[in-house]
């Protein structure tokens, strides 16, 4: 970009900042009262201005769907229960009873997604791609890719919320157009369209392209604004059951972010106890919340993309979530929380074998069990919700229990939409349903790197030149703290330069050890036999190794991704490819198992009450 094109960006950039948290110059872009489409009356988006204006209406029509898209996901999932001070709508979503009638239900409203999808339609139609600088740069090309991502990452959403929907992709600017003429696509068909006709692959695979970036908006970082195209076609590959190609996009992400060559490991950021004393009633340390949570840029933090939400709730789309899991944002709902975490999420925590690694005596052992608050097993549930029976003090001096889910205490509200860890479980997810349940199981266990996947390598003879030339990881960036080989089953004593400490920058661990202490060893000195800390190495034949470690990554996910949105879609995910509602309807079973909440009475053995009704608001434009 030359010099007086980033001045005009920067310029725009400042009414971008303006009028995306408050909006009041823009107008309410999809309200029936106003302009249907940003910039309708345009031929071309042919400058900053133009385009940023139009940027600015996408995002603000993101802000409506955002917190109902991590409440279809956890809501409806296995981790959370409601409360007496549940809603209406939220419960009728926790209990898969939403209504179709119009206005029956927020949560039920698809012309929400439509309002961003037909903007950007109208962006992709209209934006001057062709046009360039004196060096012969496309101006627009990174704002075009990343309006491409957001549409279709939004029909994602769409389509795995309602199981059809309406589908066309030109801009309409009309009301009264009924979209029900248009073809109805499912999941399958929607992710396919993405796939291979939207041009998605390409701009991938460009190296030119990379992420906008304005100046900081309200102290939040705008590049985390967009959603990576090669994430996006991951999960559209993973939904579409194409498990290599979800794994190549993945794998392209997580070594070449952004257009250009970057580390980007499962870092040694955890839960963990740093000392034996935990008998004694010591607490664990903590440094994995705050790298979950940090929306800044460094080296450590996971977020990758937000949907920023307005600060105060007078600016429009202020977020719920802070209210509906945390005592001391509910004002409006007399300080009770509405989504309390479910007896299964307590019971798979407690279930898991934490291995304390005693650095002086290099010895390692299990932590006792029936410490209480939730220190047994896996630690991360104990970190991410703070529980105080009787802990909050009312203005009237009665108590009641004060809860705090740390994960949506976001700066601003903002919603957290993708990051680091959650791409390193789909990545698993895809490998293992590709045919390598080993290399999965070795980003929970242990993590991967060069000689890791060399090592994997030599299990797939067939598949060894495929394995190393598309899934291998830098030699000299990517650092295991643990080297297991996974043929041997044996641990590597690391010596010399290759030994390594925590401090490195680029350590990489197994997703299991940021709860549950050092899972990546394996020591055959306890009880006198082999034994594995964290998971089995799966064993039998291919499909009965594919099984176990799916189970494992679903496990996996529920521990480190709990409360963040997307158990639902990952339980649906499953059993969609099994075949099997039953999956997916003894886990919604479970949730309340030994514990006080409701039972879900809905059918889940039949597939169509995974989706919402249809809401016939949306017939008519």
């Amino acid at each position: 970009m030359n010099t007086r094109y980033i001045k005009r960006l920067a310029k725009g950039a400042l009414l971008f900042g303006a009028s995306l948290f408050t909006m009041t110059s823009c107008g309410d872009f999809f309200d029936a009262e106003s302009t249907f489409v940003v910039d309708a009356d345009k031929s071309h988006l042919d400058n900053a201005n133009d385009t940023i204006y139009s940027m600015v209406g996408i995002l603000n029509k993101l802000q409506a769907i955002a917190d109902r898209t991590i409440l279809l996901g956890e809501a409806r999932g296995d981790l959370v229960t409601i409360t007496e001070a549940t809603s209406n709508d939220l419960r009728d979503l926790a209990m898969f009873t939403v209504s179709d009638a119009i206005g029956a239900n927020k949560y039920n409203n698809p012309a929400d997604y439509y309002a961003v999808i037909n903007n950007c339609n109208y962006y992709i139609a209209h934006a001057d791609t062709a046009k360039t600088d004196s060096h012969g740069a496309q101006y627009f090309l990174n704002e075009y890719a990343a309006v491409k991502a957001i549409r279709a990452w939004t029909y994602l959403q769409l389509v795995i919320t309602y199981g059809k929907v309406p589908f066309y992709t030109e801009p309409l600017l009309s009301q009264d157009i009924d979209i029900n003429k248009y073809p109805k696509y499912g999941i399958k068909e929607i992710c396919n369209y993405f796939i291979n006709n939207d041009g998605l692959q390409a701009l991938a695979a460009n190296d030119k392209v990379i992420m906008p970036s304005y100046p900081d908006i309200k102290s939040t970082k705008s590049k985390l604004f967009f959603f990576p195209i090669n994430i996006v076609l991951g999960d559209l590959n993973l939904w579409a059951e194409n498990y290599l190609e979800a794994a190549k996009c993945y794998h392209e992400y997580l070594v070449k972010r952004n257009g250009e060559t970057d580390c980007y490991p499962v870092q040694y950021r955890t839960v963990e106890w740093s000392d034996n004393k935990w008998s004694e009633g010591s607490e664990p340390y903590d440094n994995w919340t705050s790298t979950i949570t940090g929306e800044g840029n460094g080296k450590y933090d996971e977020v990758i993309s937000i949907i920023p939400m307005d600060s105060i709730p007078s600016e429009g789309y202020y977020s719920e979530l802070r209210a509906i899991f945390n005592t001391d944002f509910a004002k409006d709902n007399d300080y009770r929380v509405s989504l309390v975490p479910s007896q299964a999420i307590k019971n798979l925590s407690a279930s898991q074998k934490y291995c304390y690694y005693d650095i002086v005596n290099q010895t390692y052992s299990d932590v006792s069990s029936g410490l209480g608050d939730y220190k047994d097993g896996d630690l991360r549930l104990q970190a991410a919700w703070k529980n105080k029976e009787n802990g909050h003090v009312l203005r009237d001096g009665s108590r009641i229990d004060d809860q705090q889910i740390i994960k949506t205490r976001t700066k601003n509200g903002n919603i957290h939409i993708y990051r680091r860890s959650q791409v390193y479980l789909r990545y698993a997810e895809a490998m293992n349903r590709a045919g390598f349940p080993i290399y999965a199981y070795m980003i929970l266990a242990n993590g991967v790197n060069h000689n890791i996947v060399s090592q994997i390598a030599d299990l797939y003879p067939e598949s060894a030149d495929l394995l190393k030339n598309n899934f291998d990881f830098h030699a000299n960036t990517y650092h295991c703290i643990v080297q297991f080989n996974p043929i041997t089953l044996t641990k590597i004593d690391l010596v010399g330069e290759d030994r390594y400490t925590p401090e490195k920058t680029y350590g990489s661990i197994g997703i299991h050890s940021h709860g549950s202490g050092w899972a990546g060893f394996y020591d055959t000195f306890i009880d006198g036999i082999n034994n594995r800390y964290g998971y089995d190495m799966p064993t039998g034949t291919l499909e009965e190794q594919q099984l176990a470690v799916e189970d494992m990554i679903i496990d996996e996910n529920a521990l480190e991704m709990a409360f963040e949105g997307t158990r639902f879609y990952d339980l649906m995910r499953v059993a969609l490819r099994r075949n099997d509602p039953s999956y997916l309807a003894n886990k919604i079973a479970q949730r309340n198992e030994g514990g006080n909440g409701q039972t879900v009475s809905t059918n889940l053995l039949d597939k169509k009450n995974w989706f919402l009704r249809w809401n016939n608001q949306i017939g008519m434009y």
